[in-house]
């Protein structure tokens, strides 16, 4: 069992975790739950609240805010690295980017206010792109995963990366009750409703109400 939950690791990367674990669950005979904390126990998966509150324990340090800015957004990983100054709308206060498919491209995500001082001190700071290394310039992939183990290591001995933020966002406001339209919209996903994915001010409204959910 353990082999297996291993050879799912970089599947379960993926947003396709729900039909990972029925479909693994099912050659091994354990149920989708029993799968999932079993991964949970063994990689971490999202944070927890009380691991996100360790983190605004220690917002001070270097580097945590991006820590927290993952969690706050949703992004994936080369979504905020790749991102540049100009795509940070502080009047209308908003991010606006992403990649990968048309729903994820050009997407707006509302900015927190918890996370507001830690966008306007990197932007005060920043040259080019909103996230830059102590240099000045645009993270190198793996310089940055470096960076992020050092925050991690700070809170628990548990792996966690990126798309684990990026997971947690999702999970928080699905428990919170967000709007899974406005959460798909948030996280890029195409969205089974296919009415509307045009962008207006009721939706970037409906989208800030969801992103307030987190807490």
């Amino acid at each position: 069992m353990n082999v297996l939950i291993a050879m799912t690791r970089e599947q379960c990367r993926r947003d396709k975790e729900f039909v990972i674990y029925n479909y693994i669950a099912s050659q091994i005979k354990v149920t989708p739950e029993k799968m999932r904390t079993d991964l949970k126990e063994k990689f971490g998966l999202e944070f927890t609240e009380k691991e996100v509150e360790a983190l605004w324990k220690i917002s001070d340090q270097k580097n945590v805010d991006i820590v927290l800015i993952y969690i706050y957004t949703g992004f994936r990983l080369m979504e905020l690295l790749d991102m540049t100054c100009d795509q940070v709308n502080l009047e209308e206060q908003y991010f606006k980017g992403g990649s990968k498919s048309d729903s994820g491209k050009n997407r707006i995500v509302p900015i927190h206010p918890r996370i507001m001082p830690f966008v306007k001190k990197r932007l005060e700071k920043s040259n080019e792109y909103f996230l830059e290394n102590d240099e000045g310039s645009k993270f190198k992939k793996w310089d940055f995963y470096e960076e992020w183990k050092v925050v991690i290591a700070y809170i628990t001995k548990k792996k966690k990366t990126p798309h684990e933020a990026r997971h947690t966002f999702e999970t928080f406001l699905d428990n919170a009750g967000g709007n899974r339209k406005c959460i798909d919209m948030l996280m890029g996903h195409k969205s089974k409703d296919i009415g509307n994915r045009v962008y207006n001010h009721k939706t970037v409204k409906q989208l800030r109400e969801t992103i307030l959910l987190l807490k």
